[in-house]
């Protein structure tokens, strides 16, 4: 037809519309073909840190950067404009790297340039793919339907001059700003408001916790000073210290917590009622290394959030006492623990909670069948759910609990429970509400003699952006008090003002 339409007048219109007619057809078979052979062959498998994914370049008039996260949903990114869009997705996560990451987070040094790197390499390949499966659609394409030699070479030529275009105008119109600026769909859709409040917990946490370590020495300072808790003093031979926490959560802030407390009223030993951890995985183990620190023996029961490899990481360190349905003596005084029957990290339905129910309420059969035969008998109990206490009777037993993040005081039959609440103000997840929830501990007065209770302190330190706390003591009014004959009574502290200026 070239050949025909050369020798044709140049001024011969009606050759000149069949050979535009015959030149656009050949272009739309070779771009079709194009198409075709960019969809079918311009894909690249690609480790991607611990990830295997796939990239996939797709025609399209908009453009731009999908990732897939199955099953979760997908994020957009306007990073271009033109005829063909980026897809990634994730395939699968490589258990083995996974468990190398959380086993050693240390690992992660380096993974964002790994990353980069993989990325950059897996997209010249798909380049490099898209121009030739392009070019081998678009000259398969005009073979077929043309069915002409020179339509297969102006068809490929074609195609891969718009190719070419369509990548200049990637590169020209590249958006790097659309990186912070995603478009999710799917359960994706809730992750903006998610991230944002994650790094704003994260930063109101730091600051937070640069401001503990003064609230809480102040708080002991006006203690000390405190005219009306002379009643009791607490401070001879003859009384025992003990802090009590529980549900610390993962929540470092904790251990600042102790650590004053310990120093600054003298405590003889801490005894933790559990939920150290929030899934009990290896790398949660790390919260432990606050325990050395305190410098006195910490006993330890574990909760229904901690795993036997927290329990491994809290006997790991030097001055931790692990009870699991054994007693110790520390500091003069018989401890008894048991850990918790669960190991119930995630939330449950209302049918699970009915079976966990049923398996506490079959463990406190056991746990007062089991203390029936201790000999001697234990003065304080360690549990983590107070439910597994609720069969105990005994004159001057003391039980200590957590679970609820709530503090109570429960008398059952000469039994004390003493339940404390979050000591790790229930970890990063109490700093989500607009309240966040108070650290909380006890210190216990113990006579070291009877094992009987003689007072308790308890301390509360608010919540982020609360620069408040407060202490208060109750006197345990000895048995002849009880007759009819003069006794100490309750004697609260004055409550710490809700604005303390930091010290020096």
């Amino acid at each position: 037809m070239l050949r025909r339409f050369k020798r044709e007048r140049p001024h011969d219109r009606a050759s000149l519309v069949r050979y535009l007619l015959w030149s656009s057809a050949v272009f739309l078979v070779g771009l079709f073909g194009a198409a075709i052979g960019v969809a079918l062959g311009a894909h690249v498998s690609a480790k991607l840190g611990p990830f295997d994914a796939t990239f996939t370049l797709r025609p399209t008039m908009a453009g731009g950067t999908v990732v897939h996260v199955a099953p979760l949903g997908r994020i957009r990114l306007e990073t271009h404009n033109g005829p063909l869009a980026v897809h990634a997705s994730l395939d699968e996560l490589r258990p083995a790297e996974a468990d190398r990451i959380v086993r050693n987070p240390s690992a992660l040094a380096g993974i964002e340039d790994a990353i980069a790197e993989d990325t950059q390499s897996a997209l010249r390949e798909l380049v490099l793919r898209a121009v030739v499966f392009g070019a081998l659609g678009a000259a398969i394409a005009t073979a077929l339907i043309i069915r002409r030699p020179y339509a297969v070479v102006f068809g490929t030529l074609t195609s891969l001059l718009v190719m070419t275009a369509g990548g200049v105008a990637s590169a020209a119109t590249w958006n790097p700003k659309s990186l912070a600026e995603p478009r999710y769909s799917g359960l994706l859709s809730r992750a903006p408001a998610a991230i944002g409040d994650a790094k704003d917990i994260l930063n109101r946490f730091a600051e937070y916790r640069v401001q503990l370590s003064a609230l809480v020495l102040n708080v002991s300072r006006l203690y000390a000073a405190g005219s009306t808790l002379s009643t009791f003093e607490g401070h001879d031979e003859s009384i025992v210290r003990v802090l009590h926490v529980s549900d610390i959560h993962l929540n470092p802030q904790a251990f600042d917590l102790m650590k004053q407390v310990v120093e600054q009223f003298d405590v003889d030993v801490v005894a933790d009622t559990g939920d150290i951890a929030d899934w009990g995985s290896d790398v949660e183990g790390n919260t432990a290394l606050g325990i050395d620190p305190l410098g006195v023996p910490y006993v330890y029961v574990r909760g229904n959030h901690d795993s036997p490899a927290t329990e491994g990481a809290v006997k790991a360190q030097q001055n931790a006492i692990v009870l699991n349905g054994s007693s110790e003596v520390v500091a003069g005084l018989r401890f008894f623990g048991v850990a918790d029957p669960r190991f119930t990290p995630d939330k449950r339905s209302d049918d699970d909670r009915q079976a966990q129910k049923k398996v506490i309420e079959e463990f406190a059969v056991l746990l007062r069948d089991q203390l029936g035969q201790e000999f001697p008998a234990p003065q304080i109990v360690l549990v983590h759910d107070p439910a597994s206490a609720a069969l105990l009777e005994g004159p001057g037993r003391i039980v200590l609990a957590g679970h609820l993040h709530e503090r109570k005081q429960i008398d059952q039959g000469g039994t004390t429970i003493l339940v404390e609440g979050s000591t790790g103000g229930a970890g990063l997840r109490g700093l989500e509400n607009e309240k966040p929830t108070p650290l909380s501990a006890s210190i216990l007065y113990i006579e070291r003699a009877t094992g009987r209770l003689a007072a308790y302190d308890t301390i509360t330190v608010g919540g982020l952006g609360e620069e408040s706390a407060t202490i208060s003591r109750k006197v345990i009014a000895p048995p002849e008090a009880a007759d009819g004959n003069a006794g100490p009574t309750r004697t609260p502290s004055p409550p710490v003002p809700s604005s303390i200026p930091s010290s020096p």
